[in-house]
Parts: structure tokens; C-alpha cells; sequence
């Protein structure tokens, strides 16, 4: 019920203030409350809403945003396969968009973890040198965790634990 109080209230808003895609990023916003909050089909709801609403106008931010929720949503529940289908596109739109932000790091790391877990080692890799290449420049604790984390994922997929438990201690 709260959500979608604020779904509504959120759309109203974007009408009155002429706010072309205030609907799918309210629907996006609940759908990532939700998703951390353990609430899958809730959020599922919400980012496949968000998802159908951003093609519908052309909104590229919020469709990147919503498969970028609905590849967590997969991987959080151990399905890589599905969490691949989702992230692969949203990093791919995100890259088109031109950032090299939080959700473009988030997407990745959680695009190299489903890469890892499909088997998929050399693409993983590729990806992985990538976001270790913007964590660097970025020089932030964030992006710098996130890519150790990477890292150690690929590692442990390879079978070098050492390498893995040693990118782990960079994480944290």
C-alpha cells in the first residue's frame, strides 16, 4: 500500500511539474527499496512496471536502472543465467549513456559475478579489468571494494584461493 502511495504521488508530481519520466524512476526507486529490503516480487513487480514504462517513453535511464534491478533480483536468488539477460543490457546502456558512476560499478560487479557463475571466465576477466580500471581512477573506497570483491570472485572461479582471500582483505 505504501508503495503505491508513492507511486501515484510520484507520478502526480512528475505530471504537474512536466517531469517526462518522473513514473518508471518512482517505480524504479520502489523497485530498489524493495529488492534491498528482501522483498523480491514486490520489487520484481515494480522493475518489470519500470522496465515496460521506460521502453514505452524512451526513458534509457530508468531501463538501465530496472534490469539492473532485476539481474540483482536473479543473482540474489542464484540464478545467474537470468541476472546475466538483465545486467548485460543495463551495463551495456549505462556504458551508452556514458557513465562511469555507482550504477555503472554496481552493474558490472554483479555482471562479472553472473559471468563467473555461467562460466563465462575470459568475459568476466574483461569486465573485471574494466571496473578495476575505473575503481583506480576513481580512487574511492566503493569502487575500490567493489572491484577487489570482483576480483576475488574470479579468482575463487579459477581456483587460485590465495589471490582470492587476498583481493577479499582489499575489500574489506
Amino acid at each position: 500500500a505504501l508503495a503505491a502511495g508513492i507511486h501515484a504521488s510520484s507520478s502526480e508530481l512528475g505530471r504537474q511539474l512536466d517531469l517526462w519520466n518522473m513514473e518508471p524512476m518512482g517505480l524504479l526507486g520502489i523497485a530498489l527499496a524493495d529488492a534491498h529490503r528482501g522483498r523480491v516480487e514486490p520489487a520484481r513487480r515494480s522493475a518489470e512496471a519500470a522496465s515496460a514504462r521506460a521502453r514505452s517513453i524512451g526513458d534509457m535511464d530508468s531501463l538501465a536502472g530496472s534490469e539492473y534491478v532485476l539481474g540483482l533480483l536473479a543473482l540474489s536468488l542464484g540464478d545467474a543465467a537470468t541476472a546475466h539477460r538483465h545486467l548485460e543490457p543495463a551495463v551495456a546502456l549505462i556504458r551508452s549513456l556514458g557513465e562511469a558512476d555507482s550504477a555503472c560499478l554496481l552493474a558490472l560487479a554483479n555482471e562479472i559475478e553472473a559471468l563467473a557463475a555461467l562460466g563465462e571466465q575470459s568475459h568476466a576477466e574483461a569486465l573485471l579489468l574494466e571496473l578495476e580500471e575505473h575503481a583506480d581512477r576513481l580512487d574511492r573506497a566503493r569502487p575500490l571494494a567493489l572491484a577487489a570483491r570482483s576480483r576475488a570472485i574470479v579468482e575463487a572461479d579459477r581456483g587460485n584461493l590465495a589471490a582470492a582471500l587476498a583481493s577479499i582483505d582489499r575489500a574489506l
